[in-house]
């Protein structure tokens, strides 16, 4: 049973990071980023859907992003692969466009993600020209490179996942959920290790990923119930409400994002004061 001085040591800790992330202006840093994820995330999938159209068919290729779009919010996923749908039925047009448009937004989106990382991790030493730019898209090129190697051989998980559904109590996303949280938390612990300029030990980054992962997952859940059972947004915004929430939800994932890099970063700050009073 977890001590009442645990606890407030918790609490305590919680404080902290929060009072950090408002000293470093998490949330205006959040929006910028958000902003530069929305425009770059369409071109992106649709980038990824073109050249898995090379191996298999589009249409195999989106029921599988399909599934893996679980990430999102349950409405937001649908809608979000509404619009993928509407885009490639214009792909003659959107192909050749997107590309270029993800070269561009790419670069902003992950140099923005880049520059919030180093300013929550309070690093003062920044790389300057290409090698921020490189550091910044090499990071985006191996995102892509994994979110291809997943579609295109995530068809045997789906197939271990439906023989297991003939076991009682288990159904396909109990098999499918460890996939995703491990993916998650790996990405995001390698991210913060090696997207910014701030060397963390490996166990405080793994953390950092873990505690984001975890917040990831239950704050998908409230706003999946949130968009389900509230219908304000439609009401104000009409046919563009989708667009809205999932701005709205990209910045409370940057936020949550940045909240597991100040983790990792204050574990490492006080394993090096505890190292230093010894």
């Amino acid at each position: 049973m977890i001590s009442r001085f645990k606890v407030n040591q918790i609490y305590i800790s919680i404080k902290e990071i929060l009072g950090e992330l408002k000293k470093k202006n998490a949330f205006t840093v959040s929006a910028s980023v958000s902003f530069f994820t929305f425009l770059s995330i369409f071109p992106f999938f649709l980038l990824i859907i073109s050249v898995s159209g090379l191996f298999i068919k589009k249409a195999q290729t989106i029921a599988k992003l399909e599934e893996y779009l679980q990430i999102f919010p349950q409405g937001i996923s649908e809608n979000f692969i509404q619009t993928l749908r509407g885009m490639i039925e214009s792909s003659e047009l959107v192909t050749g466009i997107s590309f270029l448009f993800l070269i561009f937004t790419s670069f902003n989106s992950f140099n923005q993600l880049q520059k919030g990382l180093n300013t929550i991790l309070g690093t003062k030493q920044i790389k300057k020209g290409w090698k921020s730019t490189l550091t910044a898209f090499s990071f985006f090129l191996i995102t892509a490179f994994f979110l291809m190697v997943i579609v295109l051989s995530g068809e045997t998980l789906f197939v271990v996942a439906r023989k297991m559904e003939k076991i009682p109590i288990v159904k396909s996303y109990t098999i499918i959920l460890p996939f995703y949280l491990f993916i998650e938390v790996i990405f995001f612990s390698f991210s913060y290790r090696y997207l910014s300029n701030k060397t963390i030990s490996l166990k405080h980054v793994l953390v950092g990923g873990m505690v984001m992962t975890c917040l990831w997952e239950i704050t998908k859940h409230i706003f999946g119930w949130y968009v389900s059972t509230i219908n304000m947004y439609s009401a104000i915004y009409g046919s563009i409400s989708s667009l809205i929430l999932l701005q709205l939800w990209l910045f409370y994932s940057i936020f949550l994002y940045f909240f597991g890099a100040e983790v990792s970063i204050y574990l490492s700050r006080k394993s090096s004061q505890s190292l230093s009073h010894r």
